[in-house]
This record gives C-alpha cells, sequence and structure tokens, in this order.
C-alpha cells in the first residue's frame, strides 16, 4: 500500500496505517473531551474507537472459535494454508 510523507510516496503495510488512524482517533476523541463545546464533545470519534476495539475483539473471537478463516486474496498469497500476512 502506497501512502504519502509529506509529498513523498512511501510503500507502508497496512497494519501501520491501521496503527495510524487508530492512534490518531484515539487523539482526537481525547482533545474532543478537553476542549468539549456544543459540536458533539468527541463522541463520533469515540465511536470510530469503539467500532475499532469491538472489530477487533470480535475477530479474534470468532477465529478462536473456528467460526471465521482467512482467506488470501489470491492462492499465490498463501504459505503452508495461511495468507502471508498472517504468518508469525
Amino acid at each position: 500500500m502506497l501512502g504519502l510523507i509529506f509529498v513523498f510516496p512511501v510503500r507502508l503495510s497496512a497494519w501501520f496505517h491501521l496503527g495510524a488512524w487508530f492512534l490518531y482517533q484515539l487523539l482526537e476523541a481525547n482533545a474532543g473531551l478537553w476542549a468539549a463545546d456544543s459540536s458533539g464533545d468527541g463522541v463520533a470519534v469515540f465511536a470510530h474507537v469503539g467500532g475499532f476495539v469491538f472489530g477487533f475483539v470480535a475477530t479474534r473471537i470468532l477465529m478462536r472459535w473456528g467460526r471465521l478463516q482467512l482467506k488470501p486474496a489470491r492462492a499465490s498469497d498463501a504459505v503452508d494454508g495461511r495468507p502471508t500476512a498472517w504468518r508469525r
């Protein structure tokens, strides 16, 4: 995945983008609490954070119960039956 750092395109992983987005939303939500006014107090941004956490936890639980399995986008991406992004 390509991302921009200032004006330079740089190849970054999707995990980096997700982590950076989550941290940004978390900071914005907390900033909304400290600068509370009639514009919503960061509630919408906390909804993003809550949805991210719920999705992560639900995915981990479903994977542990065997109700969800990750599949590679292309068959050539799989190694040992698992997508390369999820290898340990």
